[in-house]
């Protein structure tokens, strides 16, 4: 074969591979990828159980010596964001070190609760629902202005003090059940959007991240929702978990009840419909500490802050719930 024969075959060759490519890329650029295949590619995880493990499920002992298993909720840290003291009147400062340093108080504080008051001395487990918002986010000017970090860096740092505290609390309760639902703040785009929400936010990415690294630790199991709820077993008591900011509407005295309600009214009809009825709502998104009948509302680890203020909302210091089913 001569020379320039065989550079007119091998650059036939390389064009032909050259449009293979192209095909591939432009077929990859079309295929919409879910969260378990994302989650089974890149992080190498399991698909999500359909039911939590049974020990949540199954009495440890019948009667009064059962000791119950306690529910911990945590959300709205916005970790990143920044409150002035001087424009709150003083009431609240907030940053990464007292993120941090909040976060710290809440592992050990749930400890010692169910050790020293709950009487919970020998726990056969507990349950962790991340309830979204761990990032203060992008989703408003003034926020991008005023962060402390980027929401890339926060993630960095939020890792490791996250995967502090849930190995802290899996050796306190022997077994810890995670269940975890995608805020608002996380968000990527500037509307909320219907359509792979919890994909393109930055609580889903955290939650995969933490199962990666604790993927080893076989006292934790997991539950990261790719919807925006997920559904939760405690023994006979059936939960509804969601961050809470599908619901709209309140003001004035009533705050946001009449939304809370009304959202439950809807939220229950729907999932009776397909039979996923549940007992209780719980959420977090309004950073208030309530439970009301069914209802049961998680407060922010940020605390008061200069929305707030604005808007006239009761002031509340940070606090999260804890309680025993």
């Amino acid at each position: 074969m001569k020379a320039h024969d065989f550079l007119v075959a091998e650059n036939t060759a390389v064009r032909q591979q050259l449009l293979g490519a192209q095909r591939e890329l432009a077929r990859l650029r079309t295929q919409q990828f879910t969260c378990e295949q994302i989650r089974r590619t890149i992080f190498q995880l399991r698909d999500q159980p359909v039911r939590p493990p049974d020990w949540t499920i199954r009495p440890w002992r019948y009667g009064r010596h059962d000791p119950g298993i306690p529910v911990m909720a945590l959300g709205d840290v916005h970790y990143g964001e920044v409150v002035d003291p001087a424009q709150v009147n003083g009431v609240n400062h907030y940053d990464i070190g007292i993120a941090n340093e909040r976060l710290h108080r809440f592992a050990e504080k749930a400890i010692h609760l169910c050790r020293r008051h709950l009487g919970i001395a020998t726990p056969r487990g507990a349950v962790l629902c991340l309830l979204g918002d761990f990032f203060s986010g992008e989703i408003h000017q003034e926020l991008a202005d005023t962060n402390q970090v980027t929401v890339p860096q926060a993630l960095l740092d939020l890792e490791g003090i996250l995967c502090w505290g849930i190995r802290e609390l899996a050796g306190a309760f022997k077994h810890l059940h995670i269940v975890a639902v995608a805020g608002n703040h996380g968000r990527l785009d500037e509307k909320p959007r219907a359509k792979d929400a919890v994909l393109r936010n930055w609580d889903w990415l955290l939650y995969c991240h933490l199962e990666r690294f604790l993927a080893h630790d076989k006292r934790i199991t997991w539950q990261v929702s790719s919807s925006l709820d997920a559904h939760l077993r405690v023994y006979g008591t059936r939960f509804l978990v969601t961050h809470g900011d599908q619901f709209r509407g309140g003001s004035g005295v009533q705050g946001g009840l009449a939304g809370w309600f009304i959202g439950d009214y809807k939220k229950r009809k729907q999932q009776r419909a397909i039979g996923r009825d549940y007992d209780y709502l719980l959420m977090g998104h309004w950073h208030q500490l309530a439970a009301i009948g069914n209802i049961i509302v998680n407060s922010s680890v940020k605390g008061f802050d200069e929305y707030a203020l604005k808007h006239h909302f009761p002031f509340e210091p940070p606090q999260q719930w804890l309680f025993v089913v």
